[in-house]
């Protein structure tokens, strides 16, 4: 293959580097460590705190995922997945969905799409009066109007139970026109 500058391609190289680039995007789409995600995304690297039921299943997961490499010896895949298959493989991006839509269903949880779960997640917080720039940052959001645009029909619908809820503080006193 020959460029429009004139240099001339070898068509092995651009199959590898189609396939590399590939390989790599399915791996950041699908399977991506908390730590290359961090290092790829250094700006919208950040703290949080998480709940202790949350902290207190993953102990219980290191622990199964513990018995399963002492079982299973030379033959466990190791690495640095939290989750992952009962041989330490990580999960095909449909081995997880297949995963969650199990864990779901056993669980008699709402039937919420793997890719809704952010979008849930701030609606959730917004729902039980959590603040916007608490909300924005644990989005990893670089400012607050980011997160308002983003989410604002969900801000709309609080703003409406703040209303009520005046309403029904005020609905016994006369009001002072004064």
């Amino acid at each position: 293959m020959v460029t429009s500058s004139g240099n001339i391609l070898d068509q092995s190289k651009i199959e590898n580097r189609k396939q590399e680039f590939k390989a790599r995007r399915w791996a950041v789409q699908k399977l991506i460590r908390v730590e290359d995600f961090i290092r790829a995304y250094e700006a919208s690297a950040r703290t949080l705190s998480i709940p202790e039921t949350l902290i207190d299943a993953l102990k219980r997961q290191k622990q199964r995922q513990a018995q399963y490499e002492e079982f299973l010896g030379s033959a466990y895949y190791k690495n640095d997945y939290v989750v992952k298959r009962e041989d330490g493989k990580p999960f095909s991006p449909d081995g997880f969905s297949h995963k969650y839509r199990q864990v779901i269903k056993v669980n008699h949880l709402p039937n919420i799409k793997f890719h809704e779960l952010r979008h849930t997640f701030a609606s959730l917080l917004v729902d039980n009066g959590v603040p916007i720039s608490d909300i924005s940052e644990a989005l990893g959001h670089s400012s607050k109007s980011i997160t308002l645009d983003v989410y604002s029909h969900v801000f709309k619908k609080s703003l409406k139970r703040v209303a009520k809820k005046v309403d029904a503080i005020y609905s016994n006193k006369p009001a002072d026109i004064g």
